[in-house]
C-alpha cells in the first residue's frame, strides 16, 4: 500500500522525530512519500525507504496542494501537531486555551516526543527506544571522511556548540562564557559554534580555538557523528546527534529529559534549577503576534518568563531557565567526557 507521510510545520527537530516512520512501514510491505518543506528537505535527503520526496509549496498555496495531492493516497499519515496542544502549548494560545503548569506536567509526564510520534503514526513502540534516523550517501560518506581528517588533524578534541535555538527560551546566553572555563581546563580542545554567534557576536571569545563554522543543515547534521562532543538547548542540532552515538550535553529549558533525550546513546542532560522547569510552553516573540487578545497573553509569558537583572527592573538577561543552568555542572560534565 501506498502512503503518504505529512508532519506540516518548519521545526527541524520535531520533523527528526518522525525519520524511522518510513522504515517501519517498509517494513511491512509498505511504500511511501514523504511531504516537507524545501527548506528542511536535508533531514529525509537519501533516505533509501521512501519512494518520493514531496516539498510543500509556498504558504499561500498550501491548502489547495494539499487537497490535491491527497487525492492520490489511500493512506496518510499526517503527524502535524503531534506533540505541540497535546504537550507543547504555545504562549499565544494559538493550539487553545492553555492548561495550568500542573496540569501541563501532569500529561507530559513520562512521555517521550519520539516515541509518541512513532504511536501517532500508528505504530506500538513496547518498550523499544526509537531514535532519528539519517541517511548519507556514498559521496557524503567519502566528504565526511574528509571532514574527518581534517578536524581531527593533530588530535585535539572536538565540540560542537548550538547556543540558538528554535524558540526565545533555546538561547543559551552564557554560551560564550562556558566554552571560556572547559578551553581553560581542556586547552586541546576546537570549539565550533554552529548557531549563535550573531546575538552576541562582540563577545565571542577571540581565540583560534573558537571557530565559527557556516556549514549548511544537510553537513552540521552529518558531522554530529564526528564531534567528542554536541552541546546545545532542546533544538534541532542535538536531536541530529541523536542519531548518532555521539556524547550530547542537552540543556533542557521546556521540557524534562524524560521528554527528550532518554532515548538516545550518550546522553547527558542539564537542567535549570528554576521553580517553572519543566514549563512545556513555546515562548514567542509577542511582538509578532497581531491578534490583540493573543498578544497580551503572549506578552504576560514574556514578562514572567524573564529573568531580571540585579538592581535594574527594565533590563533582563534571559529566561529563568537560560539564566538558572548549574554552571559548575556543565563545565564539569563536558570536562569529563572530553577527558
Amino acid at each position: 500500500m501506498k502512503y503518504l507521510l505529512l508532519r506540516g510545520g518548519k521545526g527541524i527537530g520535531d520533523l527528526l522525530f518522525t525519520t524511522p516512520i518510513p522504515r517501519l512501514l517498509t517494513e511491512e510491505g509498505h511504500t511511501v512519500d514523504v511531504a516537507i518543506y524545501p527548506q528542511n528537505e536535508a533531514v529525509y535527503r537519501h533516505n533509501p525507504y521512501i519512494d518520493k520526496l514531496i516539498l510543500y509549496p509556498d504558504d499561500e498555496g498550501y491548502l489547495d496542494w494539499k487537497e490535491q495531492v491527497e487525492k492520490d493516497y489511500k493512506q496518510i499519515i499526517y503527524l502535524g501537531m503531534t506533540l505541540e496542544k497535546k504537550y507543547l502549548h504555545r504562549t499565544d494560545g494559538f493550539f487553545g486555551p492553555i492548561p495550568s503548569l500542573e496540569e501541563r506536567r501532569a500529561a507530559a509526564a513520562g512521555q517521550n516526543y519520539i516515541d509518541e510520534t512513532i504511536r501517532a503514526a500508528g505504530f506500538s513502540v513496547n518498550g523499544k527506544h526509537y531514535r532519528p534516523e539519517l541517511y548519507q550517501s556514498e559521496k557524503e560518506t567519502a566528504i565526511l571522511e574528509r571532514y574527518r581528517r581534517e578536524l581531527s588533524a593533530d588530535g585535539r578534541k572536538i565540540i560542537f556548540w548550538n547556543i540558538l535555538g528554535s524558540t526565545k527560551n533555546k538561547t543559551i546566553v552564557r554560551g560564550f562564557k562556558y566554552i571560556e572555563q572547559v578551553l581553560a581546563r581542556v586547552p586541546d580542545s576546537i570549539h565550533w559554534i554552529l548557531t549563535g554567534y550573531q546575538i552576541n557576536a562582540a563577545n565571542m571569545p577571540q581565540d583560534s580555538r573558537v571557530k565559527q563554522a557556516n556549514w549548511d543543515l544537510r553537513t552540521s547534521m552529518l558531522l554530529t557523528q564526528l564531534a567528542d562532543v554536541v552541546i546545545g538547548p532542546e533544538s534541532a542540532l542535538v536531536n541530529a546527534a541523536g542519531a548518532y552515538d555521539t556524547p550530547k550535553v542537552i540543556f533542557y529549558s521546556h521540557s524534562a529529559p524524560e521528554n527528550l533525550g532518554v532515548n538516545y546513546l550518550n546522553h547527558y542532560p542539564i537542567c535549570p534549577s528554576c521553580d517553572c522547569h519543566p514549563c512545556y510552553l513555546l515562548t514567542l516573540n509577542w511582538f509578532d503576534v497581531w491578534n490583540s487578545v493573543a498578544r497580551k497573553l503572549a506578552r504576560n509569558q514574556d514578562l514572567a518568563c524573564r529573568f531580571k537583572q540585579t538592581g535594574d527592573p527594565y533590563r533582563s538577561l534571559g529566561y529563568h531557565c537560560t539564566c538558572t543552568l548549574p554552571e559548575q555542572e556543565i563545565i564539569d560534565t563536558i570536562v569529563k567526557i572530553l577527558t
